[in-house]
């Protein structure tokens, strides 16, 4: 068998290369395909914590930007930010993770967060960086 490369840093290089080249074309496809399932979807309270509760919301929610209306029925601090909870009338809570003194218990929001983002909770669904407009 004839030896392509005389050293083996050439080998070394050759693959680096070829890895980083792979590499590049994999993120360049995965970007294009994340970008083209995104959307906006305009949801309920409801829809997403029956989602969370019947084990659905990934497949339903995983790419969209949600955009919903919900009423704050209490706010509790966590860590640096604070956690508001939207009221729904399904037995999963719908929790809302807020910059500090973003909202006020009572009040009705329009909200904007990332789906991929959400945790499941023991009794309901976290939605991370809510953002109010």
């Amino acid at each position: 068998m004839k030896k392509v490369f005389k050293h083996s840093w050439q080998t070394y290089s050759f693959v680096t290369v070829l890895t980083l080249l792979l590499v590049i074309v994999i993120f360049y496809f995965g970007d294009q395909y994340s970008l083209n399932k995104m959307t906006l979807r305009q949801v309920t309270p409801n829809q997403l914590s029956s989602a969370m509760d019947n084990d659905d919301f990934f497949s339903k929610f995983r790419y969209d930007t949600l955009i919903f209306n919900g009423q704050v029925t209490s706010v509790y601090k966590y860590k640096s930010t604070q956690v508001a909870s939207i009221a729904t009338t399904t037995n999963f809570k719908l929790n809302c993770q807020v910059e500090p003194n973003q909202v006020e218990p009572g009040r009705t929001y329009r909200f904007l967060t990332e789906a991929y983002r959400a945790s499941r909770q023991s009794n309901g669904v976290m939605l991370y960086k809510c953002v109010t407009f």
